[in-house]
């Protein structure tokens, strides 16, 4: 899927692991050869960390900074762009350059960084549609189970929004929110999100961690708005018995419940290889008890019951990937 807003950084990633010698006769812009060959020099130098510190704490590093460095200068002019190794050597051979490793420290950094047009824009409500689309599709394809599923999710939420009466322009914010609702997996071991079949009580702890990680992302990306709220609330149920913060009625407004009752719809819709596809009435079924029971809004869910034939056919309809 195509970004436009990313288009700029497109070549840079994929020459990404071309060596110097051969990037230096290929047919791109001397802006993409030489951040692609600074992105290939970075990779390589935190692969060797990795590699240095495997078994042992990551700080340990600071012993192993000279062979980090000759590492990097026995390719030099080669695999890397020498003026570029040389002060990649210069850095590694300081032990703060690796304290600020960690994932906190350095987005902390890029907060700092001095604003620059080519990564700082504007974005209107379409730019963010477009960057939580392209998002949507990397969380989604970490499981082959789950592919399509924040689509679907939006088009869902945004739809019964509308039919709700909710304004358009809190219907497209809802949109972003159902898009980027499972952001928070992608900090998820692969390993439950493949696994097949119930997840054990440790897992599913694991699993609902995925909520609290998208609502801090989001926070960081639309820190005045409401979308990382909504996005984090689809597993909130109005009995108080969801997650993370068994939120009651009054917590939950109608975008939360809207977005919590489609992702139920949504996931029940979706082909398993242990079960295949529900039909409508199966789906149904299941959600009848959750509203019956005070979970989910019984008021959405007469919305969604008045056009469930449509909503379902959006839900099951296989897209091109």
């Amino acid at each position: 899927m195509k970004c436009p807003i990313l288009d700029v950084f497109a070549l840079t990633v994929l020459y990404h692991h071309t060596p110097w010698l051969e990037l230096q006769t290929t047919a791109i812009s001397e802006f993409d050869r030489d951040l692609a060959a600074l992105v290939f020099l970075a990779d390589r130098t935190d692969f060797l960390r990795a590699r240095y510190t495997h078994g042992c704490h990551q700080e340990l590093i600071t012993l192993h900074e000279g062979l980090v460095a000759d590492n990097l200068l026995a390719h030099s002019g080669v695999l890397f762009e020498p003026n570029m190794v040389a002060a990649m050597c210069q850095l590694v051979s300081k032990d703060g350059f690796w304290y600020n490793m960690e994932a906190a420290h350095i987005e902390q950094m890029a907060l700092e960084f001095e604003a620059n047009q080519l990564y700082d824009k504007q974005l209107d409500l379409e730019g963010v549609k477009q960057i939580s689309r392209f998002l949507a599709r990397i969380v989604d394809a970490k499981s082959p189970f789950t592919f399509h599923h924040s689509d679907k999710v939006a088009l869902l939420a945004k739809l019964v929004a509308k039919d709700c009466g909710i304004s358009d322009t809190d219907a497209e914010l809802l949109y972003v929110a159902g898009l980027l609702h499972d952001v928070g997996k992608l900090k998820t071991p692969d390993l439950l999100l493949h696994k097949e079949g119930k997840l054990t009580r440790e897992e599913y702890s694991i699993m609902k961690r995925h909520t609290v990680d998208t609502d801090h992302t989001l926070k960081s990306f639309f820190p005045k708005s409401v979308i990382g709220e909504w996005a984090s609330n689809h597993h909130e149920r109005l009995d108080g018995s969801g997650y993370p913060f068994r939120k009651g009625p009054e917590q939950l407004d109608l975008p939360s419940r809207i977005l919590a009752l489609v992702d139920v719809f949504q996931a029940l819709t979706q082909k398993r290889p242990y079960r295949g596809s529900m039909s409508l009435s199966e789906v149904l079924e299941i959600m009848l008890p959750m509203v019956q029971q005070g979970k989910l809004d019984s008021n959405v869910y007469d919305v969604l019951l008045a056009d469930a034939d449509n909503f379902y056919q959006l839900s099951t309809q296989e897209y091109e990937a």
